[in-house]
């Protein structure tokens, strides 16, 4: 679909507004380092506005939303190479009819979460989508503002970098989550498939896996589910590919997989939906705890796979960060904690109406994240906490201030107490956890949260299911409990780092338990 017109963006002088104070206290908004590692920033940080303004206009910030005057466009003081940016725009007062037929791009807003907009602009071209729609690279000329919506773009002639601009088209006009990444900021693609052969691949199942016209082509044979699995595996990387279904067939792409002593695949499994239910690009968990982020809830990723035609996957597994992309729309962006590495592989779903084609494999690897022991440290016990590890008379926590990080708790002999995991932070909104077994609770100095494994929570002789993990990842924490039950993600702001503790509940003195606790951190 070509752009059928193109709007100037015009800074309109207004009267400066003056900064309201947000509803409640707010942290500001901050990415992991698994993700700054791989070249996202922030553009707004939902707490400090400072970065966006033109001609004496100022915007203003409402609950981490950032917010222009009314038909007002902020500029951003910074520039940008070839890039890739990311947003959420809320429009909640704008007659999506009404706007349509003037700006070709009308973000079609209105729930409070926002919608989201993403823009690619390389070589003096520019590429968007608004959910649905994708619109081809249009030319722009240096100097020259071409507005997608409410994003400007526009390039410098003098230095040949990009300059961004935001308006509001109304008095509810809101953004948030703004996110760029310079192209440039990954590391060259390889090549995973020569094209010819399936040489540095190996088949499982009975699935007939074939080379043709450049094509990897994978279709029903037993009628048995069937991968193509590479020999090498990978830990952090982005993929790319497209792939075409021929009949229509559910599939999927494996990353990060696995394959155990009686042959069964199991990890996480990018989806391939051609029905009309349409969770292409969801992540499910292949053999273990099955769908992880369907897309029931989101009809705008649904939309963006066309069954029968090529289609392109974008794949990004960084630390826990799971993201997908499928045609250029956002599908998921997800935190997992339990595979660091893992094999990658096609799958051939099991019946007889699969055939799909894949070609353009590009893969850049991003090195690893790999399980190591986390230094820890006693301290005196507080309130008569039972002691966690064998001879030790003490609680224990990491020694030093820990940011970004992916905890893996193993008990190697159960404790009769529950157990508390303190997030030595200062204390700041925490939405999102309320998963009935993790008992999420302010203290002075920061939040806990609970894990019933003693005498308040299970028997105590019942063997205890292990591992749990915990996942402090930029603004997000996570908690997971064994495989097979649900995880529960919530959105922790806090200003700074802080060590992280263990503790047992104050109560009777009962047996020890030997606790092994291991970690995954940005390299």
């Amino acid at each position: 679909m070509f752009l059928a017109a193109v709007a100037l963006a015009v800074a309109q002088s207004s009267t400066p507004a003056s900064t309201a104070p947000a509803a409640r206290p707010r942290y500001p908004e901050r990415l992991s380092a698994w993700e700054t590692r791989v070249g996202w920033r922030l553009l707004f940080d939902g707490v400090d506005a400072r970065a966006w303004g033109a001609n004496a206009i100022t915007a203003r910030v409402d609950d981490g939303w950032l917010v222009p005057p009314k038909d007002a466009t902020i500029e951003w003081s910074g520039t940008l190479g070839d890039f890739e940016l990311e947003l959420l725009h809320r429009d909640e007062a704008a007659n999506a009819q009404a706007h349509a037929a003037t700006d070709p791009l009308a973000i079609r807003a209105g729930k409070a979460s926002g919608t989201r907009l993403r823009v690619v602009a390389r070589g003096h071209h520019v590429e968007v989508w608004d959910g649905t729609l994708h619109f081809d690279p249009l030319a722009v000329q240096a100097n020259s503002r071409v507005r997608l919506g409410p994003v400007t773009v526009w390039t410098v002639a003098a230095t040949q970098r990009w300059r961004l601009a935001l308006t509001a088209s109304n008095s509810a006009a809101a953004f948030r989550s703004l996110r760029a990444r310079e192209l440039d900021a990954l590391p060259p693609a390889k090549a995973l498939f020569d094209g010819k052969t399936l040489a540095g691949w190996r088949a499982l199942g009975d699935a007939r896996w074939t080379v043709e016209d450049g094509c990897i082509v994978g279709a029903v044979g037993g009628g048995r589910q069937s991968f193509l699995v590479t020999e090498k595996e990978y830990g952090d990387f982005v993929l790319d590919v497209d792939l075409l279904n021929e009949l229509p067939g559910n599939s999927g792409i494996q990353v990060r997989s696995h394959q155990d002593g009686k042959g069964t695949v199991f990890g996480y499994q990018i989806e391939i939906d051609p029905s009309a239910r349409a969770w292409s690009g969801g992540l499910y968990d292949e053999g273990r705890r099955a769908w992880l982020a369907d897309l029931s809830k989101d009809p705008l990723a649904r939309a963006a796979f066309t069954p029968g035609k090529w289609n392109h996957y974008r794949i990004e597994c960084v630390g826990p960060h799971i993201r997908t992309w499928v045609n250029g729309t956002p599908c998921v962006d997800a935190l997992d904690p339990l595979d660091a590495t893992g094999f990658l592989g096609l799958q051939v779903h099991s019946g007889n109406d699969t055939k799909l084609r894949w070609k353009n494999f590009e893969l850049r690897e991003l090195g690893a994240s790999p399980w190591a022991p986390l230094a820890l440290v006693v301290t005196p016990t507080e309130g008569g906490g039972v002691p966690f590890v064998t001879n030790s008379t003490g609680r224990w926590r990491v020694a030093d201030g820990v940011d970004d990080v992916v905890l893996r708790l193993i008990w190697a002999k159960v404790p009769t107490c529950d157990y508390w995991l303190l997030v030595r932070r200062t204390l700041a909104p925490l939405r999102g956890l309320d998963w009935a077994d993790i008992i999420g609770a302010a203290s002075d100095d920061g939040w806990s949260f609970e894990f019933q494994t003693g005498a308040a929570g299970r028997d105590a002789n019942s063997p205890l299911p292990n591992p749990w993990y915990a996942v402090f990842a930029g603004s997000r924490v996570q908690i997971t409990p064994p495989t097979g039950e649900r995880s529960t993600t919530g959105d922790l702001r806090a200003p700074s780092t802080g060590p992280l503790e263990l503790r047992g509940t104050p109560g009777a003195p009962g047996p020890e338990g030997e606790l092994h606790l291991d970690a995954r951190l940005p390299h």
